[in-house]
């Protein structure tokens, strides 16, 4: 089982499901993957990949056809563990090849404090402690990750002074920045860094000893490829940014899986940490800021606050550790 378990859940009671989808995500190892209200909507997400590792069923959207297209959908998914939500979990409930029956509150009503119990509390727990190793020391990188929003243009300045010409990995930046910054920044950095520095632009190799920031209004992500480029996406703002940080984050799971080390620096809001969980989940390793050396602790403190962080380093260390974990080459 991967180090991340993605739990969905079926939930009609819109109360509920939220009480219910905080509750798991503060578990360790644990990713709320998505969850709905109805089982048409979660039979579709079903249809698509990537699929759950645990489903979690309100024993009410079983009725009126429920439990049939589930047991349809579920055909497919054999070895995908489904448990019942019951408010009342030692009442009879439909035959089926359920993984377990869980206790949830009433209506209106909060979890209680050790809320998931029994298999399913086990079950999330053995993920947890199988979450794999992350990138340490004398394991090859293949690229550098760091997102960052307010206070990252010092924090940048500060760096880039501090990584050597013949780095290992290249280095891939997104800085939440605004229409006719993003160049003037990248002149900045280039003039403190041996590094070549550019922003990125569709098709462009991702190569070592580079340092590529992310355009203003576009998502920068990776493009899978012998060597893999740069892509850029103009797809909706996520957490209100456009270039936002998670978007590179997933992107750069899909491709380089644990052989990437991701940095999350000084920021407002929680941007990066969706994709911080895939590339956790993917073996890779994650450090963040600390709060001291951090202008706004936004973005690092919700890497740390959702256990994802191996290491929490204040500013005068990130450049250390990157070149520590990422190599020279020659």
């Amino acid at each position: 089982m991967s180090g991340t378990i993605r739990v969905a859940l079926i939930e009609a009671s819109t109360h509920t499901r939220r009480a219910l989808a905080s509750r798991l995500s503060q578990l360790a190892g644990v990713e709320v993957f998505w969850s709905a209200p109805t089982m048409a909507m979660a039979i579709d997400r079903l249809k698509a990949p990537p699929r759950p590792g645990v489903l979690l069923v309100d024993v009410s959207s079983l009725a009126d056809g429920g439990k049939e297209a589930l047991l349809a959908a579920l055909a497919s998914l054999p070895e995908l563990p489904v448990y019942l939500l019951d408010p009342k979990p030692g009442d009879a409930v439909p035959e089926g090849p359920w993984a377990g029956v869980v206790s949830k509150p009433l209506s209106g009503q909060e979890p209680s404090p050790d809320w998931p119990a029994g298999p399913l509390r086990a079950l999330l727990g053995r993920a947890a402690a199988s979450r794999p190793a992350p990138v340490m020391p004398g394991r090859k990188l293949d690229v550098v990750l760091i997102g960052l929003s307010t206070g990252g243009p010092t924090a940048l300045e500060k760096l880039a002074p501090e990584w050597p010409g013949n780095l290992a990995a290249p280095i891939l930046v997104v800085q939440h920045v605004m229409a006719g910054f993003d160049h003037s920044l990248m002149e900045t950095i280039a003039r403190r860094t041996r590094l070549a520095v550019s922003l990125g632009r569709e098709g462009a190799p991702i190569l070592p000893g580079t340092v590529t920031l992310a355009p203003a209004g576009r998502h920068m992500v990776v493009r899978p490829g012998a060597v893999p480029t740069i892509g850029l996406d103009d797809g909706p703002p996520e957490q209100s940014c456009k270039p936002a940080v998670d978007p590179l984050f997933r992107s750069a799971a899909n491709v380089y899986g644990g052989r990437a080390l991701a940095v999350v620096l000084t920021g407002m809001g929680e941007d990066g940490l969706r994709g911080a969980r895939l590339l956790r989940e993917r073996g890779a390793a994650i450090m963040a800021q600390d709060e001291k050396s951090s202008v706004v602790w936004g973005m690092p403190g919700a890497i740390v606050r959702a256990g994802l962080a191996d290491k929490v380093v204040p500013l005068g260390e990130v450049s250390r550790e990157i070149v520590m974990r990422a190599g020279l080459s020659g």
